[in-house]
């Protein structure tokens, strides 16, 4: 799995074409081949921080993706920064759900037993 972070910080001024940019972007991502899940968030420190997550099950969908047409808003998006964009790939090689909290609570209580 590959996650993906892209931040931008932008002015006021140019916030709303920014997210007019993006949103319908995010849109046709999710439908994409490998897309697990695409969201953009406004950080809650400093609205003017606008960050796009995307997550893809395989490097080869990730790649079609960045390939795409649609991609070019992405690149328009960061385009709009006020200063260098943050893009972060993370490649993450495993993961786990419910139950690595149930094992390590079980463990805990466990472990406060002894």
């Amino acid at each position: 799995m590959i996650t993906v972070t892209l931040g931008i910080d932008i002015s006021p001024e140019k916030s709303e074409e920014a997210m007019k940019v993006i949103v319908p972007t995010v849109g046709r991502t999710r439908v994409e081949p490998g897309c697990m899940n695409c969201d953009v968030y406004r950080s809650v420190r400093n609205e003017s921080f606008l960050v796009l997550s995307e997550r893809w099950d395989t490097m080869e969908h990730l790649e079609h993706h960045i390939r795409s047409n649609s991609y070019r808003n992405v690149l328009a998006w960061l385009d709009m920064s006020d200063r260098q964009p943050e893009i972060h790939f993370d490649f993450v090689s495993q993961s786990d759900d419910l139950n690595l909290i149930e094992k390590v609570r079980v463990k805990e209580l466990r472990d406060d037993d002894l």
